[in-house]
């Protein structure tokens, strides 16, 4: 079943990684047939926008817990708070416990489901693990630097290869919505995102109807995987509130038109997923 929900398909990705390029680098480009090098040129690709070097592995995805340039980036996309002189930085000894829990979480993943694995490593190239200041904030991900995603392990107790798993794949679909944003546009008008609100299935909430957009994707991914997981009663919490944040998003777009042509068809592409995947039982 997660292979009829389109982040959790690595054609998918790959897809818009070349369009992506082609975009960017023009129709002309020579595309690479092999999977890792395709990584390596989209983010290659990505440093012409977003100006930022991003640390890649064209098979894997690098842990980063000490690079300036991505704790500078990271602050000033607001990801973490902390100033540039705030020790945010991890101790080597818990540096050994993060990647251990890191492997453990993958395997996990892999275990449940390859090709969402093979997803995750197509097409996050960073993973920057940074303390933040403030309570409640545990990870993000960000349009302006598509590729990275943040997180704060700090809380030992919390943070279960579970939890881990969670935060990966989490993080991983709003990096593809952003990658699929960044080749489709999901909206019809960006002024419209700040007037056209809905409640998040995540934070329950009202937001901006992006951040719920892709909350709905989130969560719904995240029921999947996890009932495939076995942690049922988690994939329960997310679930009770998601059919009537997917509804409001109907509602919503409906009246303001705030969806484009392919962000309607992500919509039309979620409510059928939920409504013959999740509710119906995911597996």
């Amino acid at each position: 079943m997660l292979r009829s929900y389109w982040p959790f398909t690595l054609n998918e990705q790959l897809n818009n990684q070349r369009l992506a390029i082609m975009g960017i680098r023009g129709l002309e480009t020579k595309i690479p047939t092999d999977n890792g090098l395709l990584k390596k040129l989209f983010y290659e690709c990505l440093f012409d926008i977003q100006k930022l070097p991003i640390p890649i592995e064209p098979n894997g995805i690098v842990m980063s817990f000490s690079d300036p340039s991505i704790i500078m980036s990271l602050h000033i996309a607001g990801l973490l708070q902390n100033p540039p002189e705030f020790d945010s930085i991890f101790s080597s000894v818990e540096i050994t416990h993060i990647k251990q829990l890191v492997y453990e979480a993958m395997t996990l993943i892999n275990e449940t489901d390859r090709e969402l694995y093979l997803c995750i490593i197509q097409s996050v190239s960073t993973l920057a693990f940074y303390k933040f200041v403030d309570p409640g904030y545990i990870g993000g991900t960000i349009s302006s630097i598509i590729g990275v995603i943040w997180l704060d392990p700090s809380d030992k107790e919390k943070w279960t290869v579970e939890v881990m798993a969670e935060q990966i794949v989490h993080e991983f679909i709003h990096t593809s919505l952003f990658i699929n944003e960044l080749v489709h546009t999901s909206y019809s008008n960006y002024d419209l995102l700040e007037v056209a609100l809905v409640k998040s299935a995540i934070r329950q909430q009202v937001r901006n109807y992006d951040k719920s957009f892709h909350a709905a994707h989130v969560a719904t991914g995240l029921v999947a995987f996890l009932v495939k997981a076995g942690f049922i009663e988690r994939a329960a919490e997310l679930i009770a509130n998601l059919q009537s944040s997917i509804d409001d998003l109907e509602t919503v777009s409906i009246r303001t038109g705030v969806l484009s042509t392919s962000g309607l068809t992500l919509l039309r592409a979620l409510q059928n997923f939920f409504n013959q995947g999740i509710r119906q039982g995911s597996g």
